[in-house]
């Protein structure tokens, strides 16, 4: 493939309101029809690690240290052998790595303890007191466990289970803003709302919890806003005490914030502040059953741009912004120092993006996008066993020391003779193109979100599979070509 060289031609074109009702102040349900979560099973991160068990107590961890099981004497009667996978984490909510358990359809005679641990890195912008355990269902609904124990001080999540499936870590409630990163264009306003999950039915008594979305917004009613506390019996109600930009509740020259009933609207400045990133959030008291009073801030992460051009890029948490110049004249301030993306589309018709931050005129990071798309639509990118011999490519480059993540990984295990096998497969990325233009200086936008993997010079020789990294990001670019 003959790449456009994108990242070196910059010269040539150069929610809440206050709650006044208590729960038992309204019987109606709004939610009785609702529909709970389906998605498909997670797709395995690496290598399952077997253990061997007995009828004797133990305690055994996953590979990563991020998952404990904690056996008591006698929840197996013979000898048995226990795996543990690591899985993307499809549930509502989800947080952090999710786990296969094996075996599957196995009852133990006593319940096994599942001892989670998770790091801020983990939790982003989630809040602990809202944090559970969840399991799939064969049916691949989700359903989350209500006496899952929050440790803060240890930072782990507990409960006690008598069989095997697929488990992760998630959040019975999402408080988080809506949208939690977003970019604005100079002048420009962007909505701002809540999203969550609850249970179907609010009369239930036992500890699996089906779980359905709810998303708030302009129209959603107070009754509504109350229903959701029932996912736990803690919560009686929350009550906003003031809308902030940048700490303040007049953002001055980062703009501005108007309070709705159940929603807020930002108002950008009329142009670019320094910095570009503004912290939209709300201050909410939460007032519990025979507890204190918890104080939770909410945070919307917003980027202030001059030109609508763009591309955002997370992984693993991280975040990079780029922006496209030489559009509009839309110049970088320092032709040294800067961050770009351009888009175009190469001699073998695939659409590429590539996107790099520069330091002293050094290229520090980049990310590239070579895709076989044309048209708007959702696409699984390919990899090397596309059968047209053309395959498609997602690459984040952290540093420029030349190691990469990649959307094709290597998963190695060792057979019965100790020798180490090797499967090669395709990362599962999905794409969403809501613009595709059909030529020149026409626009592409979209989202994608999947998983990267990094494979090590020695992971051959250490029989060790790629490792995964998180990957996700939209943009709104105009073509080039």
């Amino acid at each position: 493939m003959k790449p456009l060289q994108l990242l070196t031609v910059l010269a040539a074109i150069l929610i809440f309101s206050s709650c006044k009702k208590g729960l038992g102040d309204d019987n109606t349900n709004p939610f009785e029809n609702a529909t709970p979560v389906v998605t498909e099973k997670g797709t395995p991160l690496g290598s399952a690690t077997s253990y061997p068990v007995n009828a004797s107590a133990t305690t055994i961890t996953s590979a990563d240290g991020k998952l404990d099981l904690i056996i008591p004497a006698g929840a197996f009667s013979s000898a048995t052998t226990v795996s543990i996978q690591p899985i993307s984490n499809l549930a509502p909510l989800g947080l952090s790595t999710g786990y296969r358990l094996l075996p599957e359809g196995v009852t133990f005679s006593k319940p096994i303890t599942l001892r989670f641990h998770y790091t801020d890195a983990d939790l982003g912008t989630a809040v602990e007191d809202f944090l559970w355990i969840n399991t799939q269902n064969n049916d691949g609904t989700w359903s989350g466990i209500k006496n899952s124990v929050v440790d803060k001080a240890t930072k782990t999540i507990t409960v006690e289970t008598t069989h095997f499936s697929d488990w992760t870590i998630g959040r019975f409630m999402d408080l988080t803003l809506t949208p939690a990163r977003a970019t604005v264009k100079v002048n420009e306003t962007l909505n701002l709302s809540i999203t969550g999950f609850l249970e179907t039915d609010e009369n239930r008594d036992d500890l699996l919890v089906p779980l359905s979305p709810v998303k708030f917004g302009p129209n959603t009613k107070v009754t509504e806003e109350q229903q959701i506390l029932l996912a736990t019996q803690q919560f009686l109600s929350f009550n906003i005490k003031e809308w902030m930009v940048n700490g303040a509740t007049s953002g001055g020259r980062f703009g501005s914030i108007e309070p709705g009933n159940l929603h807020a609207v930002y108002k950008a400045p009329g142009t670019v502040p320094n910095p570009a990133k503004v912290s939209l959030s709300v201050n909410m008291v939460a007032r519990k059953r025979n507890l204190p009073n918890t104080n939770y801030m909410l945070v919307s992460e917003v980027t202030i741009i001059g030109s609508p051009y763009y591309l955002r890029l997370k992984v693993d948490g991280g975040e990079y912004f780029y922006t496209e110049y030489g559009v509009g004249g839309v110049l970088p301030a320092d032709n040294n120092n800067f961050q770009m993306v351009n888009c175009g589309v190469t001699d073998e018709g695939f659409l590429q993006i590539a996107a790099g931050y520069y330091a002293n005129s050094n290229l520090t990071n980049s990310f590239t996008i070579n895709i076989k798309k044309t048209t708007s639509g959702s696409y699984s990118l390919n990899c090397f066993n596309n059968t047209s011999g053309q395959a498609d490519e997602m690459v984040f480059m952290p540093a420029s020391n030349g190691i990469g993540y990649q959307n094709n990984y290597v998963v190695r295990s060792r057979n019965a003779q100790n020798n180490c096998t090797s499967t090669y497969k395709c990362a599962a990325i999905n794409t969403s193109f809501t613009k595709f233009g059909a030529g020149r200086m026409t626009e592409v936008e979209g989202s994608f979100s999947g998983t990267l993997y990094y494979n090590g010079l020695d992971f051959d020789s250490q029989c060790k599979s790629s490792e995964a990294h998180n990957v996700s990001g939209d943009f709104l670019l105009m073509r080039l070509n």
